[in-house]
């Protein structure tokens, strides 16, 4: 469950800082739900600017390290632990839901 934890705030975090450059005036909403068992969908809503997972090209890892450089691998951490990370719009809200099956 620890990384479940660790995808979500990962994700929380790219929205606040990328899609809300920091507002605090700007709020992320999380809905949880169980639609079968053994089955987890984490919907993270907000109203920023659009930040779709989806067309996000993940940096080659080589050149990470010969950068040096902080940052880059969050959105392959989310993806390396849940089952499915979409990006859609619905309702006029940003919509981010992460699936994980759990045993």
């Amino acid at each position: 469950m620890n990384e479940i934890v660790l995808a979500i705030d990962e994700m929380c975090s790219n929205l606040m800082i990328h899609a809300h450059h920091c507002n605090p005036e700007h709020m992320l909403e999380l809905h949880i739900r169980v639609p079968k068992k053994r089955e987890l969908i984490f919907e993270i809503v907000d109203d920023g600017n659009v930040f779709d997972i989806n067309n996000f090209m993940e940096p080659d890892l080589d050149n990470l390290v010969q950068e040096k450089r902080k940052g880059g691998l969050g959105i392959r951490l989310v993806k390396s632990i849940m089952d499915s990370v979409e990006y859609l719009h619905k309702g006029g809200k940003n919509v981010c839901r992460l699936t994980k099956r759990v045993e």
